[in-house]
C-alpha cells in the first residue's frame, strides 16, 4: 500500500529541508518512518511535494480503523501534523474451483461423422495478495494533506 502526504510549504520564507515522519506501528511497521519526496520507496516523482512510502500491512495487524499520525517539519522550525485514516479488514482466502461448460456440435452425429467438442473454462481464483503472500489483509486508505504554518 502506498501512503502519500501532500505538503504545502510554509511561506516567508519558503520552507526548506522539509521532513515528513509517520508512526506506522499500528499496521506493523516502524514508529518512526520517513516518507520520501525523492522518487524512491514508492514515491513516484521527486520534488513534487507528495511525500510517499510503500508499506505492507503486517499479517498480525488487527482489523479495524487505524489513524496514522504524521508530523511535518522544516528547517525554519515550523511544524504541522496530520493523520492518514485507514480501515484494515481481515480477509479469509476463499479460493474458487475452475468451472467449464461443454458443448458438442452437431448435437446428433452418425458413426464415422466428425464431431466438434468444445469446453469454455473459467479459471479458479486464489485470493492471496501478490505483494504480501503471507498476509490476507486489505486496506482502504485516505490521503492526508497538510500545510506547514
Amino acid at each position: 500500500m502506498l501512503l502519500v502526504v501532500t505538503v504545502t510549504p510554509g511561506a516567508n520564507p519558503t520552507s526548506t529541508g522539509t521532513t515528513v515522519i509517520g508512526d506506522l506501528s499500528s499496521i506493523g511497521d516502524s514508529a518512526v518512518r520517513m516518507l520520501n519526496d525523492n522518487g524512491t520507496s514508492g514515491d513516484e516523482t521527486a520534488g513534487d511535494g507528495k511525500y510517499s512510502y510503500q508499506v505492507t500491512v503486517s499479517s498480525g495487524t488487527a482489523a479495524g480503523s487505524k489513524s496514522l499520525p504524521i508530523s511535518i517539519r522544516d528547517l525554519q522550525f515550523r511544524s504541522s501534523t496530520t493523520t492518514i485514516q485507514l480501515t484494515v479488514t481481515s480477509q479469509t482466502p476463499t479460493p474458487t474451483n475452475p468451472t467449464g461448460v461443454a458443448a458438442a456440435s452437431p448435437g446428433t452425429v452418425a458413426v464415422g461423422q466428425v464431431l466438434l467438442l468444445s469446453v469454455a473454462v473459467t479459471p479458479g481464483t486464489n485470493r492471496r495478495a501478490p505483494e504480501s503472500p503471507s498476509s490476507e489483509t486489505s486496506v482502504q486508505s485516505g490521503v492526508g494533506v497538510a500545510a506547514i504554518q
